[in-house]
C-alpha cells in the first residue's frame, strides 16, 4: 500500500491541486515517517545523505531541491 501511495503521489503531482496537496504534506511533520519507506522503495543511498535520516523533520527537507 505504501509503495502504491508514494508512486501515485509522484505520478499525480502533475495535476495542480494534487501537486499542492502533495507539497503541503511533504512540508508537514507527518511526512517524516515516510522517509525510510521512500528510501527503500526508490533505492536511495542513505550514506550519501547530508545527515542521518532521524534528523530530517519532513520528507521535503530530506529530498534534494532541484
Amino acid at each position: 500500500m505504501t509503495k502504491w501511495l508514494l508512486r501515485s503521489m509522484t505520478e499525480l503531482s502533475s495535476r495542480k491541486w494534487i501537486s499542492r496537496l502533495t507539497g503541503r504534506f511533504a512540508h508537514s511533520r507527518a511526512s517524516r515517517r515516510f522517509i525510510p519507506r521512500f528510501v527503500r522503495i526508490y533505492g536511495i543511498r542513505v550514506e550519501e545523505a547530508e545527515k542521518p535520516l532521524e534528523q530530517y523533520t519532513t520528507l521535503n527537507e530530506f529530498l534534494p531541491a532541484g
